[in-house]
């Protein structure tokens, strides 16, 4: 892997003259603050893309005469080509394949069905439980957390509604809410954490958005997920839009330095990488980078993972200590009963539901009740 540097008196224009360079796909390895005279500078070390390669010399180097493309470039640019068109097929026909999964997933649905009827659990069965936990496992809960559920809720109550108002109250004092991650009465920072592709960089400007704008709060912004440049130039995106001060930590260390640096802002909002949820390296860095300061951490998983994904992810990210959920994409999930098996058996509430990409409306309180009605349909 090749190295480079590159300084400038400030954060945006060191991180301007990385994406001149080699673009906004450049991994940056660690960002510091030097002093070489009386006025400090910002240094970022970063890995040069592979495509570097391609680009032949540079214009500083070149004659005014160009004489065309080498034979070994155009070679090169061929089989990249060739690459992509092989690519662009496969993408053709995974198109295909989607349609043609969605009709299997209507079959296997109707297979389910004809399973259950076997196994007596069906809405016109002799046995009364048997509705409720079809309804239940029609909204997306697993069944059998539902089976359970409703064995348990519903032991003596013979009347259908009864047993139906029971369920209803048991889900809904579940689904528990926690105070908007704004609402606090003294300073906090607040990291958000969870896999990769849930949304926490898009929450995170809600929050930040909501919180700055409609709630006059003072917001800084750090952005931890340094693994592309891409991911610094959106928070920078948000940064700049809202005006808030934010910073880049790359370590422990320069978190440290960040939180210290925004001690008087309200509210200080970490963006973190997603990673791996079932790999234990996973938790190594992120103890590493934020397990020394004080900071609360909100979990974000997405409503379209499956009941029995979502609860290993919770029970995963807990076990390091989660100060509340944020539950993303809800208008992408086609039930939502898997969120049940996010709070279910624990004490976590949900503090934020997100429903879309646009900043920042898209985001809202969960209600017990709302969410209850969509589980049971």
């Amino acid at each position: 892997m090749n190295l480079r540097s590159f300084r400038a008196p400030t954060m945006r224009e060191a991180m301007q003259q990385v994406k001149d360079a080699l673009g906004p796909e450049a991994i940056i390895l660690n960002t510091r603050e030097i002093r070489t005279g009386r006025n400090p500078l910002v240094e970022i070390t970063v890995a040069q893309d592979y495509v570097e390669e391609f680009a032949g010399p540079s214009s500083t180097n070149r004659s005014n005469d160009w004489n065309g493309p080498t034979p070994e470039f155009l070679n090169k640019v061929m089989t990249e080509l060739g690459g992509m068109r092989r690519e662009l097929t496969r993408l053709r026909a995974e198109r295909a394949v989607a349609t043609q999964a969605t009709r299997q997933w209507d079959r296997l649905m109707s297979d389910m069905k004809g399973v259950a009827r076997l196994m007596g659990l069906t809405p016109d069965s002799d046995c009364p439980e048997s509705a409720l936990v079809m309804r239940l496992v029609a909204g997306g809960v697993e069944a059998a957390l539902a089976q359970s559920m409703v064995e348990r809720v519903t032991r003596g109550i013979k009347d259908m509604q009864d047993r139906t108002r029971a369920v209803a109250a048991e889900i809904r004092d579940a689904f528990t809410s926690a105070p908007p991650i704004w609402q606090r009465n003294q300073r906090s920072v607040a990291a958000f954490v969870g896999p990769t592709g849930v949304g926490k960089t898009t929450t995170l400007a809600k929050i930040a958005a909501k919180a700055s704008i409609e709630h006059g709060k003072k917001v800084a912004i750090v952005a931890a997920d340094t693994y592309r440049i891409a991911s610094v130039d959106q928070i920078q995106a948000y940064a700049d839009l809202l005006g808030t001060p934010w910073a880049v930590a790359t370590g422990p260390e320069e978190m440290t330095q960040a939180l210290k640096r925004f001690e008087n802002a309200d509210l200080v909002l970490v963006d973190t990488a997603g990673r791996n949820p079932w790999c234990d390296d996973t938790f190594d860095d992120l103890e590493r980078l934020i397990g020394s300061v004080p900071v609360e951490r909100h979990l974000c998983v997405s409503a379209t993972s499956s009941g029995a994904d979502l609860a290993q992810i919770v029970d995963r990210y807990n076990a390091g200590g989660v100060r509340s959920l944020v539950i993303t994409k809800i208008d992408e999930a086609r039930a939502l009963g898997g969120m049940l098996s996010t709070v279910w058996g624990t004490d976590l509430q949900i503090a934020h539901l997100t429903n879309g990409q646009e900043v920042p409306q898209d985001i809202m309180t969960p209600d017990a009740d709302e969410l209850c009605q969509a589980v049971l349909g």
